[in-house]
């Protein structure tokens, strides 16, 4: 791997997260971030150039066991910039998660992967219905769904994944859609505000799969979802202090309580989140 991979590695490996991809000697993409003082931030991002055909894609042995035995497949929707052989495996790695009672979540990443890879995302949410989640912007999932409002988009989108869709609106709160309805959960705000929205969406996602594992209803998804974003922005930078996760993890209990319950199957209800 070239120096930036290595050194993601190593963080990775650090954090207690098994790395499974073989090295290469391709080079690793990278992002930019500016962050504005009002706490927005341009992404800039650069992609290697795509080698390999859709035919080359094996997953090893390893991947697929990994795959089989967890409760979520996260899959990022920047990785549908990095060529057909990528996406060939994306979507066999769909295939052996759905097949193996696994959850299949996708985020539509930016607004230029979706413009650039409609028709390739549709395909995987809707002509193979491997997708039980989706998780985007409103600008993101109004761009794939080419509906007027976050709200529409997100019922939109949940017309074609198996269990909710999720798009968030910034300062406006959150729409989660599924079984027909949908769900306003307005903005959890810390004390001292936003610094940096870097992380918000990854954040918002974490939180609702951790209430999705935990058995919370869909308003419960979506407040947990809503806490965890609100504690990455409130500080400078993406990652947390473990100090402060622990603290997260203490509170959420009382975000996702909801009478009435989202039923998963008892391969996904566990005690953490694998993302």
């Amino acid at each position: 791997a070239d120096p930036v991979g290595s050194f993601y590695k190593a963080k990775m490996n650090r954090a207690g997260v098994s790395f499974l991809s073989e090295d290469s000697h391709a080079t690793t993409g990278t992002v930019i971030v500016l962050t504005t003082p009002d706490a927005q931030r341009t992404m800039l991002s650069h992609f290697p150039a795509p080698t390999g055909k859709e035919a080359e894609c094996i997953l090893t042995r390893q991947v697929k066991e990994s795959i089989k035995s967890s409760r979520v497949l996260l899959v990022e929707g920047y990785l549908w910039e990095c060529g057909p052989r990528v996406v060939g495996c994306l979507l066999e790695a769909m295939r052996v998660a759905q097949e193996n009672g696994t959850l299949v979540c996708v985020t539509l990443s930016d607004t230029s992967v979706v413009d650039k890879h409609n028709e390739a995302l549709w395909y995987a949410i809707r002509n193979r219905n491997l997708v039980d989640m989706v998780f985007a912007n409103a600008a993101e999932a109004q761009a794939l769904t080419c509906e007027r409002t976050p709200k529409e988009a997100a019922l939109a989108l949940a017309q074609h994944t198996r269990m909710v869709s999720v798009v968030t609106d910034g300062h406006h709160g959150s729409h989660l859609a599924g079984m027909g309805t949908t769900q306003l959960i307005p903005p959890y705000w810390m004390p001292k505000g936003p610094l940096d929205t870097c992380g918000a969406g990854d954040a918002y996602a974490a939180g609702v799969l951790y209430g999705l594992l935990r058995g919370a209803s869909i308003r419960g998804m979506g407040y947990t979802g809503a806490r965890v974003s609100s504690t990455v922005i409130s500080q400078r930078g993406a990652r947390l202090k473990t100090e402060d996760a622990q603290k997260l993890v203490e509170v959420l209990p009382m975000m996702m309580y909801d009478q009435t319950k989202l039923i998963v199957p008892k391969k996904q209800q566990g005690m953490g989140v694998d993302v």
